[in-house]
């Protein structure tokens, strides 16, 4: 499916807001590859589809994910706002996206993991940076961090998601704190 395709069914399967989101990731997530040397065109495919799933409920999401054969971790379970991330990789196959490196980007925007490629850092931080996004903390700082030292930028996301998830006393997937322990290194 061609980009503009892609598009245009997000647009009838989300709201207007969260496609205006879309949209800000893709063109973050495009602009970003353009820097680091990544394909343009992957990145962009895996901003308009990181939030595919996100129209469905999260009733509707666990029974996908179990008709899907997908096992929730223990801390998966207890954080359903995770699980559009989680399922997404099997919506994106419904755009006809088979490319493993752009649903595996798709599967860790949410919570990160350890080492990952360039492709999934670009999505991860795209998703907090995107021109749309207002409320999360530091974000001029980020956005100029994010051209500059995308590691770092990475690492610094990841803290602030963990800081604000304990904050609220919500739970927290071990893939993140996995993620955030191998990313300290660059804070």
């Amino acid at each position: 499916m061609t980009i503009p395709k892609i598009r245009e069914k997000l647009q009838t399967a989300v709201d207007p807001k969260r496609f205006e989101h879309i949209l800000g990731v893709a063109e973050t997530a495009a602009y970003l590859g353009c820097i680091y040397g990544e394909d343009r065109e992957r990145c962009e495919i895996a901003g308009l589809l990181h939030d595919c799933a996100k129209c469905y409920s999260h009733e509707r999401l666990y029974e996908l994910c179990m008709e899907a054969g997908i096992r929730l971790s223990e801390g998966l379970k207890a954080s359903p706002q995770l699980w559009h991330a989680v399922y997404g990789p099997v919506e994106a196959e419904s755009y006809g996206i088979t490319d493993p490196g752009i649903l595996d980007a798709i599967r860790y925007h949410t919570t990160g993991k350890a080492a990952m490629t360039l492709l999934e850092k670009i999505l991860f931080v795209s998703d907090y940076i995107e021109p749309h996004r207002e409320k999360a903390k530091d974000l001029r700082e980020l956005r100029i961090l994010a051209v500059n030292d995308l590691d770092k930028c990475t690492a610094r996301i990841m803290q602030q998601t963990i800081e604000y998830l304990n904050e609220h006393g919500t739970a927290i997937d071990g893939e993140t704190l996995e993620a955030f322990a191998y990313y300290q290194q660059y804070l």
